[in-house]
C-alpha cells in the first residue's frame, strides 16, 4: 500500500513539474505577470491625453482598479498562450501515449486519477493566478495610487473565473479530440468564442465600471449581465462532461484486439498508421498559422507606423510636405476643441488661392514673417482678400479674442479635412521612447532573423512535446 501511494504521488508530481514547475517557478511566473501589468500601466499613461481616455478609461486610470483589470487580461492572455503552447504536459492528453499504463495495472482507477489531476490543475493555476494579482496589489502601493479595498475582491473573483474557465477548456478539449492539432484548435476557437460572449452579454461594460466593479455581487446579478450566471453553468456542465470523458479514456487501458487508424501527433505533424504501413500527412495547425500571420501583421505594422510617425513629425516642422495633396498634423495643443482635439491626428487638405472659404472652416497657414511656424485657427470673418482667424478655446490667462490674427488670403493653403483620434493616440506613444525602440527593432528582427526566430519557436516546441 505504501508502495502504490507512493507511486500515485510520484505520477501527479511529475505531472506537476512537466506543467508549471515548483513553488519557486510559480513565484516567478506571477511575480513576472505582475511586472508586466505594471510595465503595460506606465506605457498606458503615456497616451493619457489623447482619444484613450474617451475610447478605454479603465486602462488609463491611476487607481488599484486600473492595475487589477490590467492584469486580469495579462492573465487572460497569458494562461491561453500558455495552454495551447504547452497543452500536451498540462493536459489530460498524456492519457494516450499511454503514460498510465502501469499504475493501471496496479490496480489504480484510471478515472480517479484523470479527475485528481484535473483537481491539481485546477489549484495551481489558481494559485499561481492569486500570486500574481498579490505582487500586483504590492507593485501598486509603490506608484503610491489611493488604496479602495473594495476594488480589489470583485476584481479577483472575475479574474479567477476566468482563468478557470481557461483551464477547464483545455482539459475538457484534450478528453474529447482525437488528436493535438483539433484539440489546440478547438481551444483556441472556444476562448475566441467566450471572449465574443463577453462583449455581446455586456460583461465588458460591467467588469470596466468601477461603481458596479466595487460589489462582487454585481458580477452575477442578471440585471448587470446574464453572463456571470452562464459561465457559472458551463463551468459545472465541463466538469460533468469532464467526469464522463474521464469514465470513457479510462476505457482505453482495457480495450483488447488490434488498434487501427492510429494517429501520432508531433511538431504539428500527423503520423496514421493504416493497413498500408506508416504514411505522413502534414498538417499545419491553427496556432501556426495564426503565428505567421502575426509575423505578417507586425512587420506590415510597424513600416506603416514608421512612415506615419515620419510624415507626422516632417509635417510639424514645415508648411511644404504633403502626402498626395494632403498634410497630416498631430496636434499637440487644446485651442481647437472639441473640432480638433488635442493628441489628435489631423489631415488637412492643400487648397490654392481661389479655393471658396467660408466662415466656420479650420486653416492652416503660414507665419508672415515667413518662418515655418505654422498656425490653425478657425476664419470667423472673411473681408476681401483678409481673412480674420480665431482659437476655438483659449489657454488659461488668456483673454478672449487676444489672439485673433488678419490672414492674408494667399497665406492660407490648407483646409481641415478630418481627424483620427487613435491614430493620434498611436503616433504618440510611438513618439515616445518606448514606442520607437518596439516600431525600429521589430520590423529589423522579422526580416532579417525570421528564420532563426522559427527555428528557435519549433525546437522550444519541439522540446516542450518531448
Amino acid at each position: 500500500m505504501i508502495y502504490k501511494s507512493s507511486a500515485f504521488n510520484k505520477e501527479l508530481r511529475q505531472s506537476y513539474y512537466d506543467s508549471l514547475s515548483g513553488r519557486n517557478k510559480l513565484f516567478m511566473i506571477s511575480l513576472f505577470l505582475a511586472l508586466i501589468t505594471v510595465a503595460l500601466h506606465l506605457l498606458f499613461q503615456i497616451t493619457e491625453e489623447s482619444v484613450m481616455v474617451e475610447l478605454f478609461p479603465e486602462l488609463l486610470l491611476p487607481s488599484y482598479f486600473t492595475m487589477t483589470y490590467t492584469y486580469n487580461l495579462v492573465a487572460l492572455v497569458f494562461f491561453a498562450i500558455y495552454f495551447i503552447n504547452k497543452y500536451s504536459s498540462i493536459t489530460l492528453f498524456e492519457i494516450g501515449e499511454n503514460k498510465w499504463y502501469l499504475l493501471s495495472k496496479m490496480g489504480y482507477k484510471v478515472t480517479s486519477i484523470i479527475l485528481s489531476k484535473m483537481f491539481m490543475t485546477m489549484v495551481t493555476v489558481l494559485f499561481l493566478y492569486a500570486c500574481g494579482f498579490a505582487f500586483t496589489v504590492l507593485l501598486t502601493t509603490l506608484l503610491k495610487y489611493v488604496f479602495v479595498i473594495d476594488y480589489l475582491l470583485p476584481a479577483f473573483v472575475a479574474g479567477a473565473l476566468n482563468v478557470l474557465f481557461i483551464v477547464e477548456a483545455a482539459l475538457v478539449t484534450s478528453l474529447y479530440s482525437s488528436s493535438k492539432v483539433n484539440a489546440k484548435n478547438t481551444l483556441l476557437i472556444v476562448l475566441i468564442v467566450n471572449e465574443i460572449l463577453k462583449i455581446a452579454l455586456g460583461y465588458y461594460k460591467l467588469i470596466t465600471n468601477r461603481v458596479l466593479m466595487s460589489d462582487v455581487s454585481n458580477l452575477l446579478n442578471p440585471g448587470r449581465s446574464v453572463y456571470g450566471l452562464v459561465l457559472l453553468a458551463v463551468l459545472v456542465l465541463m466538469i460533468l462532461f469532464a467526469y464522463i470523458g474521464a469514465r470513457k479514456r479510462a476505457n482505453y487501458y482495457t480495450l483488447k484486439g488490434e488498434v487501427s487508424g492510429v494517429s501520432i501527433v508531433r511538431n504539428n505533424e500527423v503520423k496514421t498508421i493504416g493497413s498500408q504501413g506508416l504514411r505522413k500527412r502534414p498538417v499545419l495547425s491553427l496556432p501556426a498559422i495564426l503565428f505567421r500571420i502575426l509575423l505578417a501583421a507586425i512587420l506590415a505594422s510597424s513600416i506603416a507606423f514608421n512612415i506615419l510617425v515620419l510624415v507626422a513629425s516632417l509635417s510639424s516642422n514645415t508648411r511644404e510636405f504633403s502626402v498626395f495633396g494632403y498634410i497630416p498634423y498631430l496636434i499637440r495643443s487644446q485651442t481647437m476643441e472639441d473640432a480638433i482635439c488635442k493628441n489628435d491626428l489631423a489631415v488637412f487638405k492643400r487648397i490654392d488661392a481661389n479655393y471658396p472659404l467660408k466662415v466656420g472652416d479650420i486653416v492652416l497657414f503660414g507665419s508672415e514673417a515667413g518662418d515655418s511656424e505654422v498656425f490653425i485657427m478657425e476664419i470667423t470673418r472673411i473681408e476681401g482678400d483678409k481673412v480674420l482667424t480665431d482659437m476655438k478655446k483659449y489657454p488659461p490667462l488668456y483673454e478672449v479674442g487676444s489672439l485673433q490674427q488678419i490672414v492674408n488670403r494667399k497665406a492660407i493653403y490648407g483646409i481641415f479635412y478630418k481627424n483620427f483620434r487613435i491614430l493620434g493616440a498611436i503616433v504618440l506613444f510611438i513618439n515616445s521612447f518606448p514606442g520607437r525602440i518596439l516600431t525600429l527593432f521589430l520590423p529589423v528582427i522579422v526580416l532579417f532573423f525570421y528564420p532563426q526566430v522559427t527555428g528557435f519557436i519549433r525546437r522550444f516546441r519541439a522540446a516542450v512535446q518531448d
